[in-house]
């Protein structure tokens, strides 16, 4: 005789460094089902947030095809490590020093056009980097960002991550980048009525996260998202990247609770822009650093840090202009062969090491964020039957940004649940029972899990 099955909502992931979730008593004396935090077997996550100041289009080819191929290149077997970068859509001054999509600020194709949309579609590029160097030799306008927008959508290139570009020099016109702290004066892409307000066209062209240096845009912490920081007593020892090296910051365990410490150290940020508009803020990993460049890569992907990303099962998004390196004075200057030294080398050998392993998952940034997202959102539910589990995945739920979507396998490539019988476990995207489920091995912690197929990447290839 068959009983009733008992609904059980879905906790937050395994591992997340959140509030726990509500005790459910009639889970109690039931096996349960659990939202793995990260797609199996990985235990943490690495994402690259390159801005591509300063990067021709020939120094980009081989610093990420050394990074990211699986092939012979230039600098040596490429590492295969699934990075993303930026790239502007206009070169407004000119030249070959910095590559765009578009070849004129009337929107016509750039040379590299069929390369870089082959890039867009295989994840390698995934960001736009403002708009590109507008000066006040060349303002921006808003009718750029309308022009490209509708020309990018027009051919089906919808990217969900734009980043603020700073041009130095005195701020003598106003900039497109955002800024909600209302702290960088010359920042006006959000305020309306400004020749470079352009934020309205972005979200509406379908940007979800941005990145803006403050309300928390920078951080020397390692590892966002994390399980939890070190407790001894009454004290919380937060691993931070410092002068070089690694460094504690300690607080009073009630001192960390009520100044939300979780909420300080997530990934992703709600903020509000100066036009009302609702977006996140992604929280890139400076290591401590003012200016990071490829001079110092080796102190952001330090093996402490790394150790100490996966011990907390963080999160990590390195902050990073590949393209530049630090010159005199501390000024950022250009890039140029072999790109990387011996000792940056080495940490990114260990860095893929890592990867390989199956401890921990580098991906393209747009895939992590929306992996991250997708996790801190979802609706979902599981009943226990006599025929075994049913997982019933019902979508996003976002009240933040007002917003409730419809469960998009896509979107949720990875998603991994623990359960104690992955042979007698279903995952329902909706009313559909999805079909080629994976079924895990047992994991570090001894757990088996069910999961939606991870992305299959194609190999980073100019065409």
């Amino acid at each position: 005789m068959s009983h009733e099955p008992t609904a059980l909502t879905g906790a937050s992931p395994t591992g997340a460094f959140s509030p726990a979730p509500i005790e459910n008593r009639a889970t109690e004396g039931l096996e349960k089902i659990e939202l793995r935090k990260f797609p199996y077997p990985y235990r943490a996550a690495l994402a690259l947030a390159n801005d591509i100041d300063l990067t021709s289009w020939e120094d980009f080819v081989n610093i990420f095809s050394y990074l990211c191929s699986n092939k012979e290149t230039p600098l040596g077997r490429g590492l295969g490590l699934p990075f993303s970068s930026s790239f502007y859509l206009f070169n407004p001054r000119g030249g070959d020093d910095e590559f765009a999509y578009f070849g004129s600020l009337d929107c016509k194709d750039g040379p590299h056009r069929r390369q870089i949309e082959h890039l867009i579609r295989t994840g390698y590029l995934d960001t736009l980097h403002g708009f590109g160097s507008f000066d006040q030799r060349t303002p921006f306008k808003r009718s750029y960002a309308e022009k490209a927008y509708k020309i990018f959508a027009d051919r089906g290139w919808r990217l969900k991550v734009w980043t603020n570009h700073g041009v130095g020099g005195p701020p003598v016109v106003d900039v497109p980048s955002v800024d909600s702290s209302r702290k960088v004066p010359h920042a006006k892409g959000d305020w309306p009525g400004s020749p470079a307000y352009h934020f309205d066209l972005t979200k509406n062209y379908g940007v979800k996260f941005i990145w803006q240096w403050h309300d928390g845009g920078l951080s020397p912490v390692i590892g966002q998202d994390t399980v939890d920081f070190m407790e001894f007593g009454r004290k919380i020892f937060v691993p931070m990247a410092q002068e070089g090296g690694k460094d504690y910051r300690v607080l009073d365990r009630d001192q960390g609770r009520l100044a939300g410490l979780a909420d300080q150290n997530s990934l992703l940020v709600p903020v509000r822009l100066k036009d009302g508009g609702r977006t996140y803020n992604i929280r890139r990993f400076n290591g401590g650093l003012l200016k990071p460049t490829a001079s110092n890569l080796h102190l952001q992907l330090d093996p402490h840090f790394l150790n100490e990303l996966v011990l907390n099962q963080g999160v990590l998004v390195i902050y990073q202009h590949l393209g530049a390196v630090t010159g005199p004075h501390g000024r950022a200057v250009k890039n140029t062969w072999p790109y990387f030294s011996k000792e940056t080398r080495t940490c990114l050998e260990f860095s893929a090491g890592l990867f390989d392993e199956g401890v921990l998952l580098a991906a393209p940034l747009g895939e992590l964020l929306e992996y991250n997202y997708a996790c801190r959102h979802l609706k979902w539910r599981w009943v226990r039957e006599e025929t075994g589990f049913r997982i019933m995945v019902d979508g996003i739920r976002d009240n933040f940004l007002g917003l409730e979507e419809n469960p998009d396998r896509e979107l949720l490539a990875g998603l991994t649940f623990y359960t104690p019988d992955p042979e007698r476990t279903m995952i329902y995207l909706g009313s559909e029972m999805q079909s080629g489920i994976i079924l895990n091995p047992a994991d570090h912690l001894g757990r088996k899990s069910v999961m939606l197929p991870w992305k299959r990447r194609e190999d980073f290839e100019i065409i």
